[in-house]
C-alpha cells in the first residue's frame, strides 16, 4: 500500500489549489527569484568573504537574475558565464551541485521510507522488528550508525516556514493514524518542491540555515555539514568562515550518533558506545560521494586517520591507531550494500581492496556473498519480490523465493567487486583442491576409506579451509535452483566461479594484492611485523601499533 502510494506519478502531484497557498505563505517558494532572496544571498556570501565586498562578476550574475528572470524562466536563459559563477558558488559554499545536494536528501529519505515499511509489514505479521539496526555498526549492535533527519534537508532546501506549513498535517507512517505521513511527504517535498528550486533560491535558503546553526560550537557545526552532505559547507567550517575553528581539522574525530550514552546505573542489553570517525569516513557510511573526495583530495584528509570509541558517558574518547579505520570503512559501505559508495571509494579515492582486514572483515564478505539467505530484516538485499507472488506459496515455497531473490543482489554486488578489481586470492588465498579431488577419483585413488583419511590428512589448514569455503559457495547455489539439472558438481561450480572473474575483468586493472605503499593498511603485513617481533600473530589488532605511527609517512593513495 504505501510502496503504490509513494511512488506513483498521480500521488506524487499537488492540488493547485495547495500549491497556490503554499507560494503564497513563502515568497522563496516553488523556486521563485524574489528580489528578497537575491538581497539575503548577497549578504550571506559578503559575510562569508570576510565583510570584503564580493567579485564583480559574483555580483553581476546575482543582480541579473534579480531583473531579467521570473519564477518561470529556465536556467537555458542565462548567459553561460554567469551561470557558470552560480554553480561555482553553490559548489564552493554548499556543496558540488544542487543535484548531487538535493540526490543525497532524496536517497536518505527512500531508504527512511524503506524502512518504516518493513517495519509496518513486520507489525502487522506479528514478528519484531528493529528497524534501526540497518543504521548501526554491521558487526557491533551496541554501536548506532548516523541517521540524518529528513526533515532538516526540507526545511534547510525550502525555508523552516514553508516546511513546516508542508509537514504540520501530517503524522509518522506508523502512528497508527490515517493522515499523510511524515516520511511520504518529505520524501515527495525533496522530489518535487526542492527539485524545481532555483539555484539562487536554494543557495540564499542553505545558506541562511548554516548562518543560524552557526551559534554552535564548530565541531557540532563540522558534523551537520559532513551528516547533511554540504561538502562545501564544511571546507567553509574548517577555513574558518563560520567562526573560530579552534583545533577542527578535516581529520576531526566526529561522534556517529550525537545522543548521549545512558548512565552507568541504567540496564542496556548491549555495551553500547559511540563511535567516532573523520568526516571522509562518515560521509563514507552515509553515501555522500561528494564529502569523502572533498575531505581526502580537496582537504587533504588522511585516509589512515585513527578513529576513538567512548565508552561511558561524560567518559574520555580512546583513539585507536592502529590501521584498520579503513577496513570499517570498507565493510560498513559493502555490508549495507552502497554500491555507488564502493565506487566512488575504489575509482574516486584509490582505495585498495587489499586494506579490508583479512582476518575478521574478509570472512564476513565472503559469508554474505555466497550464502543462500533470505535477508529478511535488511531490504537491500532483499532484491526485488513481488509480494503478491508469496501469497500463493507455503512457507517453504516464500523463504525459497526470498532466498532465490537475495542471491541475484548478491551476485549482483559480486559482479561489482570483480569489476573493480577485487583480487580472486582475497576470497581464496589458497587454491581448493577441488580439481586435483576430480582427478584422483577419476583415478580411482580415493576409493576406500583409508585412502581418504590419509589424503585429509595430507592438506594443510590452508587447503582444508579453501575447500570449506568453495563447497559453502556450491552449496548456496545449489540450494536456490528449482530442479536438479539446474544444480553443478563442485569442481564444475568452481570453475565457473573462476570465469566469472576472468570474464568480469578482462578489461579491468585487477589490484595487485601487495604493494609497497600504504604497507601499514594491509593485515597481512602487520600480521607478519608482529610475527618478526616475536609477539602473537593472532593478537587483536586494536592491541597493537605500528612503529609507523598514524601511516601518514605511506604518502597519499593512488590518485591523490
Amino acid at each position: 500500500y504505501w510502496i503504490v502510494k509513494i511512488m506513483s506519478d498521480q500521488e506524487v502531484g499537488e492540488r493547485p489549489a495547495k500549491m497556490a497557498k503554499r507560494q503564497t505563505a513563502s515568497p522563496t517558494a516553488a523556486g521563485g527569484n524574489s528580489s528578497s532572496a537575491h538581497t539575503q544571498l548577497l549578504s550571506l556570501l559578503t559575510e562569508l568573504n570576510g565583510g570584503k565586498p564580493l567579485a564583480l562578476s559574483i555580483t553581476a550574475a546575482i543582480k541579473a537574475l534579480e531583473v531579467s528572470c521570473d519564477a518561470t524562466e529556465s536556467a537555458n536563459h542565462y548567459s553561460e558565464m554567469r551561470q557558470s559563477s552560480l554553480n561555482k558558488l553553490f559548489a564552493d559554499h554548499v556543496g558540488k551541485s544542487p543535484e548531487i545536494v538535493i540526490g543525497n536528501a532524496i536517497r536518505h529519505a527512500e531508504e527512511e521510507v524503506l524502512r518504516e515499511l518493513h517495519n509496518f509489514n513486520k507489525v502487522q505479521t506479528g514478528t519484531y522488528s528493529c528497524n534501526e539496526k540497518w543504521l548501526n555498526h554491521p558487526e557491533n549492535a551496541g554501536i548506532k550508525g548516523p541517521k540524518p533527519d529528513c526533515k532538516v534537508w526540507l526545511e534547510m532546501f525550502l525555508g523552516e516556514e514553508q516546511a513546516n506549513a508542508i509537514l504540520e498535517p501530517t503524522v509518522p507512517m506508523n502512528s497508527g493514524k490515517t493522515k499523510e505521513s511524515t516520511e511520504e511527504v518529505t520524501l515527495r517535498g525533496l522530489k518535487i518542491e526542492a527539485s524545481r528550486l532555483s539555484i539562487v533560491t536554494l543557495l540564499a535558503n542553505v545558506l541562511s540555515y548554516i548562518r543560524n546553526k552557526a551559534c554552535n560550537v564548530v565541531n557540532d557545526l563540522l558534523r551537520f555539514s559532513v551528516l547533511y552532505g554540504l561538502d562545501g559547507a564544511m571546507k567553509d567550517i574548517i577555513q574558518g568562515k563560520y567562526g573560530d575553528v579552534g583545533d577542527a581539522v578535516v581529520n576531526t574525530l566526529l561522534p556517529l550518533d550525537d545522543k548521549p550514552l545512558p548512565l552507568d546505573d541504567e540496564h542496556s542489553f548491549f555495551r553500547d558506545k559511540i563511535f567516532f570517525m573523520p568526516p571522509y569516513a562518515l560521509g563514507a557510511i552515509l553515501g555522500h560521494s561528494n564529502v569523502v573526495t572533498t575531505a581526502l583530495s580537496g582537504l587533504g584528509g588522511d585516509v589512515d586517520s585513527p578513529y576513538g570509541l567512548q565508552f561511558k558517558r561524560d567518559g574520555e574518547i580512546k583513539s585507536f591507531d592502529d590501521h584498520t579505520l579503513v577496513s570499517h570503512v570498507m565493510h560498513w559501505v559493502f555490508s549495507k550494500n552502497m554500491p555507488d559508495m564502493l565506487k566512488c571509494l575504489v575509482n574516486e579515492c584509490g582505495f585498495q581492496f587489499r586494506w579490508i582486514d583479512h582476518e575478521n572483515h574478509i570472512p564476513m564478505m565472503l559469508t554474505r556473498i555466497f550464502e543462500a539467505d533470505e535477508y529478511a530484516d535488511n531490504p537491500k538485499w532483499t532484491g526485488d519480490l513481488d509480494a503478491e507472488d508469496l501469497i500463493w506459496e507455503g512457507s517453504r515455497g516464500r523463504r525459497q523465493m526470498r532466498a532465490e531473490a537475495s542471491y541475484k543482489m548478491q551476485m549482483q554486488m559480486l559482479d561489482l567487486l570483480i569489476a573493480l578489481g577485487f583480487p580472486f586470492t582475497l576470497f581464496f588465498p589458497t587454491e581448493p583442491t577441488v580439481e586435483r579431488d576430480e582427478r584422483m577419483r577419476k583415478e580411482k585413488k580415493l576409493n576406500t576409506r583409508e585412502e581418504r583419511r590419509a589424503y585429509g590428512k595430507s592438506l594443510s589448514k590452508e587447503e582444508r579451509k579453501a575447500n570449506c569455503d568453495a563447497y559453502n559457495a556450491c552449496e548456496a547455489y545449489n540450494s536456490i535452483q528449482k530442479t536438479e539439472p539446474e544444480m553443478l558438481t563442485l569442481g564444475d561450480y568452481y570453475r565457473s566461479l573462476k570465469s566469472r572473474w576472468q570474464d568480469g575483468q578482462q578489461s579491468v586493472e585487477v589490484q595487485i594484492s601487495r604493494l609497497d605503499e600504504f604497507e601499514a593498511l594491509d593485515s597481512r603485513w602487520r600480521k607478519e611485523q608482529r610475527q618478526a617481533n616475536g609477539e602473537d600473530g593472532n593478537a587483536s589488532e586494536s592491541d597493537y601499533e605500528s612503529e609507523s605511527g598514524s601511516g601518514s609517512s605511506y604518502g597519499s593513495p593512488p590518485g591523490y
